[in-house]
C-alpha cells in the first residue's frame, strides 16, 4: 500500500502542475454549493491533501485488511446482466403506441388542438437579437501571451529558423559530446521530466506487423535486467515514476510510429531513462468504433501498421498465436520468439528513433550523457562530420490501398447485433499534409459544421435520423469522413447532410456572419487549450511541430492568424470542394453497419455485401 499511496501522491502533484490547480477550484465550487455552514470554514481542511497522504501512510496492514474486508469482500453486491432483445424492444414499442392511443382518446380532439397550439407558442423559435451576438468580440491574438518554450535539438540547432536559446544550448553543449541519434530538448520550469521515444515502423517487414499489438501489450510487463537480476519493468516503474504508457500514433496522427512515454521527477531521470531501453536488444470493441475499424481494413494496404493492429487483423492473429504458445510444439514457440526478437530489432534501431525530453532541462546535471550511458554498447558509431538525422516519418497516405487513394463506387455493408440503430461512414479525398494553404478555410468549415447544436446537428439529430453526426478529417492520410452513429434511418441521415450542404452553398445568406465569427473564436479557445494550456502541452507541441510535422514550432499560432483572415465565401468554397464529393459515387466510398433483426449477441465483422455503385 505504501507504493500505491506514493504513486497516487506523485500523480496528484503532477495533476496540480498539468491542470493549473483546477482541483482547488473544484473544491471551492463544491464548498460553495454543499458545505454547511457556507462560510469556508471546511475549505482549508479539504485542501490539505499532503496531510491526508501522510495519514494514510501511517495505516497498518490490519487497518487496510479490515477496510477491504468490510467494503469489498463481505458487502453484498447487486449485479445486473443484460443484452439487446429484439422481442422486448418490439413489446415496449407496442405498449407505448397503445398508451398513446388511449391518451389521445381520453383528451379528445379539441383538447389536443389546444395543447398543440400552446406548445407551438411556448417553443418560440425566435432568434436572439443579432446585436447581442455581435457584441462578443473574437479574441485578439495579439493580446494572447503564449508560453515561450526554449527548444534545442541534440545537434544544438533549433529547427525551422525559430531561433536558438543560448542558455539551453550552453547547458547541453557543456555536457559530453553530441549524441549519434536524434534528441530534442524543450525546457520549462517543472518538478518532472518527460521522455518520449518515437519508434518508426516504416522499415518493419510486413509479416511482423500483426505482432504490433503483442509488442505493445507486453512492453512494460516483461522482466528486464536490473543490478544483475531480472525484475519486472512495470514494478520498477510503478514504484517511482509519475506515469508511463505506449501508444500506436498520437492523437489520431502518425499511426506508422510507436510512442513510449515515461514521466519522472527530475532527480530520477537517470535511473528511469534506462527503462526506455527495456524493449531494445538486451540479454472487444465498442460498436461506435467499428466503422473506423472497417475503414482501416478497407482503405489501407497490408503495409499499414494501423491496419495490422486493428481488430479485423488481430481477430485472426491473436487466437492462433495463443494456441501456438499453449501447445507443446517447441518449434512453434521458438518461431514466435524469433519473430518478436526480429520485431524488436527492427523498431529499436537507434538511428531511426526520435527522442523528446521535455521539462526542467536546465536542472538536469547531464542532459546528453544520461542518454549515452543508457544506450552504451548499442549506440551506432557516428560518421565523421555528419549529424545524425532519422528518416522522414512515413505518413498514412503512403500506406493507403487502391480504394483509399481513390474512393469510388463502393459501399460495404456489414451487420452487427443491435435492436434499433445503424452506423455509417462515408469517405472521400481531402487535404493532406501539415502546411497546406487551403487548410485555414477548411479547418474553419469543419468547425462550423461540427459545432454543438449547429447545422449538422440540426439536420441529423434534431430530426431523429441519428445520435451523433460528425465530419472528421485526417491530415496524414488526406481522407475526409462523414460518420453517423446510432442512426434510426441511415439513408435519410445521409440525404439530410447532403441537403444541408447544398442549401448552404446555393444560399450563402443561410450561413450567418455571426456563426463564422463564433467558429473562429471557438478555434482560438481550442487551440490554446490543446497546445498551450500548460507549459507541458506547449513543449510537446514544439516537439511534434518541429521533429514530426517538419513545420515551425509556433505553427499553431500562425494558423490562428490565417484563420482570422478567412471569409465566408472561402468557407463555402471549401465545403463545396471537400464535403460535397462525399455524396458523389465517383469520388466516395461508404461503410454501412446495419441491424440484424433478432440477433442478440455476437459480433460479425465480415463484409456481407459490396455494392459497386451507391448512386
Amino acid at each position: 500500500m505504501a507504493m500505491i499511496i506514493s504513486h497516487d501522491q506523485r500523480n496528484y502533484n503532477n495533476d496540480l502542475e498539468d491542470t493549473k490547480g483546477q482541483q482547488f477550484a473544484d473544491l471551492a465550487v463544491k464548498d460553495f454549493l454543499y458545505a454547511s455552514p457556507q462560510d469556508g470554514s471546511e475549505l482549508c481542511g479539504a485542501m490539505e491533501f499532503m496531510k491526508h497522504y501522510k495519514h494514510l501512510k501511517d495505516w497498518t496492514k490490519s487497518i487496510w485488511q479490515n477496510l477491504l474486508r468490510k467494503y469489498f469482500i463481505k458487502s453484498c453486491p447487486v449485479i445486473v446482466c443484460g443484452y439487446p432483445s429484439q422481442s422486448l424492444a418490439e413489446e415496449v414499442e407496442k405498449e407505448e403506441n397503445n398508451l398513446r392511443k388511449l391518451q389521445k382518446k381520453g383528451f379528445g380532439d379539441s383538447a389536443l388542438a389546444a395543447y398543440e397550439k400552446a406548445t407551438q407558442k411556448a417553443m418560440n423559435n425566435k432568434e436572439p437579437p443579432i446585436e447581442v451576438l455581435r457584441n462578443f468580440q473574437v479574441p485578439v491574438l495579439s493580446d494572447k501571451t503564449w508560453p515561450d518554450i526554449p527548444s534545442a535539438q541534440g545537434n544544438l540547432t533549433s529547427a525551422h529558423g525559430t531561433g536558438i536559446d543560448t542558455k539551453l544550448v550552453k547547458k547541453i553543449s557543456e555536457d559530453d559530446s553530441p549524441l549519434p541519434f536524434f534528441v530534442q530538448f524543450d525546457h520549462f520550469e517543472s518538478a518532472c521530466v518527460t521522455v518520449r521515444a518515437v519508434l518508426s515502423l516504416s522499415k518493419l517487414p510486413n509479416h511482423l506487423r500483426p505482432l504490433i499489438g503483442i509488442y505493445m501489450s507486453t512492453f512494460f510487463t516483461l522482466p528486464v535486467a536490473s543490478a544483475g537480476k531480472k525484475e519486472l519493468l512495470y514494478k520498477m516503474l510503478d514504484e517511482e515514476t509519475v506515469l508511463y504508457d505506449i501508444e500506436l500514433g498520437q492523437d489520431n496522427e502518425f499511426s506508422e510510429t510507436l510512442w513510449i512515454r515515461i514521466k519522472v521527477e527530475v532527480e530520477k531521470l537517470r535511473k528511469y531513462c534506462a527503462s526506455v531501453k527495456a524493449g531494445f536488444p538486451d540479454d472487444r470493441s465498442d460498436s461506435d468504433q467499428i466503422p473506423y475499424i472497417l475503414a482501416r481494413h478497407l482503405l489501407y494496404n497490408d503495409t499499414s501498421s494501423i491496419r495490422a493492429a486493428s481488430l479485423t487483423s488481430q481477430m485472426g492473429v491473436v487466437p492462433q498465436l495463443l494456441a501456438d504458445l499453449q501447445s507443446s510444439d517447441q518449434l512453434k514457440i521458438r518461431k514466435i520468439q524469433k519473430q518478436l526478437e526480429e520485431f524488436r530489432d527492427n523498431v529499436t534501431e537507434l538511428s531511426e528513433i526520435r527522442f523528446s525530453v521535455t521539462g526542467n532541462i536546465m536542472h538536469l546535471k547531464h542532459p546528453r550523457k544520461t542518454f549515452k550511458n543508457c544506450f552504451q554498447g548499442i549506440i551506432p558509431k557516428p560518421s565523421p562530420g555528419k549529424t545524425p538525422q532519422p528518416s522522414k516519418i512515413r505518413l498514412e497516405n503512403e500506406v493507403l490501398s487502391a480504394l483509399g487513394h481513390n474512393p469510388c463506387r463502393k459501399v460495404f455493408v456489414t451487420t452487427m447485433p443491435s435492436i434499433g440503430s445503424s452506423n455509417a461512414l462515408l469517405c472521400t479525398k481531402s487535404i493532406q499534409g501539415f502546411n497546406n494553404i487551403e487548410y485555414p478555410a477548411f479547418c474553419l468549415a469543419m468547425k462550423i459544421l461540427n459545432t454543438f447544436d449547429g447545422y449538422l446537428w440540426k439536420a441529423i439529430r434534431d430530426k431523429g435520423y441519428g445520435y451523433t453526426p460528425s465530419i472528421d478529417y485526417e491530415l496524414g492520410s488526406g481522407l475526409l469522413n462523414l460518420v453517423i452513429y446510432r442512426s434510426t434511418n441511415t439513408a435519410e441521415a445521409i440525404k439530410g447532410t447532403k441537403a444541408l450542404l447544398d442549401n448552404l452553398i446555393k444560399h450563402p445568406e443561410k450561413l450567418k456572419d455571426t456563426t463564422v465569427e463564433a467558429a473562429k473564436s471557438s478555434l482560438v479557445f481550442n487551440t490554446v487549450n490543446n497546445t498551450s494550456f500548460t507549459l507541458g502541452t506547449a513543449a510537446f507541441t514544439s516537439f511534434v511541430n518541429q521533429a514530426l510535422k517538419n513545420v515551425s514550432r509556433d505553427q499553431h499560432k500562425r494558423l490562428l492568424k490565417d484563420i482570422q483572415k478567412v471569409t465566408k465565401d472561402e468557407v463555402l468554397k471549401s465545403m463545396k470542394k471537400y464535403c460535397l464529393p462525399l455524396f458523389n459515387p465517383e469520388t466516395s466510398a461508404a461503410i454501412i453497419l446495419t441491424v440484424v433483426t433478432g440477433q442478440n449477441s455476437g459480433l460479425r465483422l465480415e463484409i456481407v455485401m459490396i455494392i459497386d455503385d451507391h448512386r
